[in-house]
């Protein structure tokens, strides 16, 4: 993964939602509203998400 960050055609996006900077993002929607507005165009965007277990897949209650 360090070499990843050392590329220069790589933009990393990396969550993780045991930092409060993450607390808003609670499910699919929101996750994807996130990452859709950090990918940079003409670059790979690559996503990496600790705790992805606590992000919700359905709106449903």
């Amino acid at each position: 993964m360090q070499r990843l960050w050392k590329t220069k055609n790589a933009n990393m996006i990396y969550i993780d939602k045991e930092d409060i900077e993450f607390d808003a993002i609670i499910n699919y929607i929101e996750l994807n509203d996130h990452v859709v507005s950090k990918q940079k165009t003409g670059k790979k965007n690559y996503i990496f998400i600790d705790e992805i277990q606590t992000i919700k897949t359905s709106t449903l209650p």
